[in-house]
This record gives C-alpha cells, structure tokens and sequence, in this order.
C-alpha cells in the first residue's frame, strides 16, 4: 500500500491545524483517512513525523518560555523561584495524562474507528467551547496553584477519548480555574509540548522496528516535507487560538465541532 503526495499533505494540513484548534485532531484524521481511503497508522515514519512537526512548532513558539523556565530553574535564590515552580506546576499537570495514557489507552484505541462515538463526544467538545467565553479570571503564573495545574492535567486526560480536543479541554480547564485569556492559552499550549513529546517517542519505538525491516522503501522527501507543513500550519493555528481564547471567539470553534459531529453521527448511523 502506498499514499499518495497530495493525501500526506492533506494529512499535514489536518494535523497541523487540528492539533491546536479546539476541534480535535484525531476525530478530523479519522474522518481525512476514512474518505480518502488510507490508515496512517499503516504509514509508522509518516505518523511520527506529523506528530513530530506540531512538536516542533510548539517549541519554536514558545522557545524563549522554555529557555526562561529549563534555564532560569538552575539559577539560586529568588531569581530561580519562579521558573521552578512553573516547572513543577507543568510537572503536576502532566502527571494525570502520563499515569490515564498508561493505564487506558490500549483499551480505549478501538473508539478511535467508531464514527458514532467520535460524533458524540464531538458534541461534548462544542458544549465545552461555547459555555468558555463565560469562563475565565484573573490568575497569571504567579497567582496559580498547585489544584489548579492537576485540575488541567486531569482535563487533558480527556483528550485521550476521539471527539475531545486536547487544547479545548485544557484551556477549558485553565479558564474554569480563573486563569486569565492570556495564561489559559498559554498554561494550555506548554503543557502540551510534553504530552505530545511523549507521544511522539512512543510512536518511535514502532517507527524503529519498521526501519529495520525497510528503510530503503520509505519515501523520506515527501515525509520530510509533511513535517515541515504540519510545524508551519501548526504555528499559524497557535496564533490562531492565542487570539480566539483573548477575544472571546471560542463560540465559532463550537459551531464547527456541532456541524462535526452531528455529520459524523448521521455518517456513523447510516454506514452502522
């Protein structure tokens, strides 16, 4: 079996818009692979390196924030405190996905083919974004505590589920906490960066065994270029949502995961 260049960049483009909008990037690849007639899982270096690319343009963004929190949490005294203890509230809000990833995910990956359950908690992420611009408060890094990083950390394990957005349910979470439409957004995105790192190194070690057996047949330029795409879209739909959360806009992100949902439910019930 083979993809075609247009299907991977089609996929880049998903990935990388949908991996940072609200809307779910795993339901809109089921839906891309479906029509299209193609399973990325089949494709382990093309899966690794669309994941790879939205990690990329997570630290490209955020690179001077990471610089201040990985080097300023060695520097002594006062000047240390804050990068440390910013470090240990993303320590704290990833322990739950880490701790749910491990005990469930092999359990709950036969959800991930089943276009009713997809429509459904569709839905449930339309409900979530459209009640988020009433949320929110005026907690910065600074004002934010410990319930509020493991309350975050326990709606990113939501994300695990087809149908429930990663960023919509973390952002949900920071905005139920009172955090403020700029630190929501932003909590939410560096929280990220290691859920997907670890999903990524996870997806490597397959990527490792299929190299083994053939690595001359790889298409690496057309993988390579799907990666590129998927950081640079990537990029773009950060921006995108930075500005959605700051102007109150979640509600247009709402409307699309509805259209979504009840269509792949209409879709599930038909082909069932």
């Amino acid at each position: 079996m083979s993809m075609a260049l247009w299907q991977a960049l089609v996929l880049a483009v998903i990935q990388g818009l949908t991996e940072f909008l609200p809307v779910s990037s795993k339901s809109h690849l089921m839906v891309a692979e479906k029509l299209m007639g193609v399973n990325v899982d089949d494709f382990i270096a093309l899966a690794v390196l669309l994941h790879f690319g939205t990690l990329l343009s997570l630290i490209i963004y955020y690179r001077r924030d990471w610089a201040e929190i990985i080097g300023g949490s060695f520097r002594s005294g006062e000047r240390g405190r804050q990068p440390r203890r910013l470090l240990g509230m993303l320590a704290l809000g990833t322990l739950p996905v880490a701790v749910v990833g491990l005990l469930i995910k092999d359990h709950v990956e036969f959800l991930y083919e089943d276009l009713i359950v997809a429509g459904a908690l569709w839905l449930v992420t339309a409900t979530g974004l459209w009640y988020a611009d009433r949320l929110g408060g005026r907690k910065g890094p600074a004002e934010m505590r410990p319930v509020d990083a493991l309350w975050v950390g326990v709606a990113q394990t939501l994300a695990i589920l087809p149908g429930i957005s990663r960023s919509g349910s973390t952002i949900f979470g920071g905005l139920a906490r009172r955090f403020d439409e700029q630190w929501a957004p932003r909590f939410a995105f560096l929280l990220a960066t290691p859920a997907i790192l670890g999903a990524t190194v996870l997806k490597s070690k397959d990527l490792i065994q299929a190299l083994q057996q053939d690595m001359v047949a790889t298409p690496w330029g057309m993988y390579a270029l799907t990666c590129a795409v998927s950081a640079a879209v990537g990029y773009v739909a950060i921006a995108l949502v930075i500005r959605a959360v700051r102007s109150a806009k979640l509600k247009y992100f709402a409307v699309w995961c509805a259209v979504m949902g009840i269509t792949t439910l209409v879709w599930g019930l038909w082909v069932r």
